[in-house]
């Protein structure tokens, strides 16, 4: 039962992982965006006076300037394409050791219990073995004389039967 467990719980995390790649796959095709920006920006100050404040404000936008734009910007530099699921490795580090896993369930749960049970018990327990040889000698003695009285049983019913049968008919 547990096997079952574990196996439905390492399909679901890798069918979730190949659902989150796939996922992510789409929102980066999807979310490939480019800015571009173009213009110009000129500014002419003239400043009027003649006093100290003047003549800092003058120093400070000394000349009068004209800005160009011509910006192109992307987010391609924050979108990294997600890794596929490596198939290979979940059939070395998954399935594999599950299959492994299985069998060895299987081989200690049923082979080495009848191996040992047949093959060692009698030579470790040699008065046991022939205890249960004897059990089962008389067991199958019993069964056939149930047998065989059941079959009498029947036998004897069909006899009945069939001299009612008769004395039915006769009379």
């Amino acid at each position: 039962m547990t096997w079952f467990i574990a196996t439905f719980i390492a399909a679901l995390l890798i069918f979730m992982d190949y659902y989150l790649y796939a996922f992510l796959n789409a929102v980066v095709s999807a979310s490939h965006t480019k800015i571009e920006q173009l213009g110009s920006s000129s500014a002419a100050i003239s400043v009027e006076g003649k006093g100290v404040v003047a003549n800092f404000v003058r120093a400070m936008i000394a000349d009068n300037r004209t800005v160009e734009v011509d910006n192109s910007m992307t987010n391609a530099h924050c979108l990294m394409p997600p890794q596929r699921p490596n198939f290979q490795h979940i059939f070395t580090w998954i399935a594999l050791p599950l299959f492994a896993s299985l069998m060895l369930q299987v081989i200690f749960a049923f082979v080495v219990k009848r191996v040992i049970i047949n093959h060692f018990m009698p030579f470790m327990f040699p008065i046991r073995d022939r205890v249960r040889i004897i059990y089962l000698y008389n067991k199958i003695l019993f069964l056939r004389l149930k047998h065989r009285q059941e079959a009498r049983a029947r036998i004897r019913f069909v006899v009945d039967k069939w001299k009612i049968n008769e004395e039915t008919d006769e009379g």
